[in-house]
């Protein structure tokens, strides 16, 4: 069986990066891991979170190789796609403020299509027309 995948890398001045990896056969996982030097933090579901059971963080403090220093944070259960969808119909009744920033879209679709710039030259590509805040 041939996977289809995407890989990109964005490496940020302020000396972290941010590494996406994802495929359409690979095994039904998700993950989302920031590492810092002196710990982790790890969101279980983080993309489509289930609306049948409590959501879970870890946070690692990296005191050893065993996860002695992990701490559980839960969150209730919700169906994240309701709120959206609430918090949406809001905003449109004009009853509530639009959470994200068209300045954050923007910048989202800059490094978008820094990737695919990116997947036809084979080089780094910065965003363009993006001015970090």
């Amino acid at each position: 069986m041939v996977e289809f995948g995407a890989t990109a890398l964005q490496v940020r001045q302020s000396s972290s990066a941010i590494l996406l990896d994802n495929g359409v056969r690979t095994p039904s996982v998700q993950r989302m891991q920031f590492l810092g030097t002196k710990g982790r933090i790890e969101i279980e579901i983080p993309f489509n979170a289930p609306n049948d059971r409590p959501c879970r963080i870890f946070v690692d403090d990296g005191r050893d190789v065993f996860g002695g220093g992990v701490s559980t944070e839960t969150f209730p259960i919700c169906d994240q796609y309701t709120i959206q969808g609430d918090i949406f119909s809001r905003v449109v009744r004009g009853e509530g403020e639009v959470p994200v920033s068209i300045e954050d879209a923007i910048g989202n679709m800059a490094v978008l299509e820094a990737v695919f710039r990116s997947a036809e030259t084979g080089r780094w590509e910065r965003p363009l027309g993006f001015r970090r805040q």
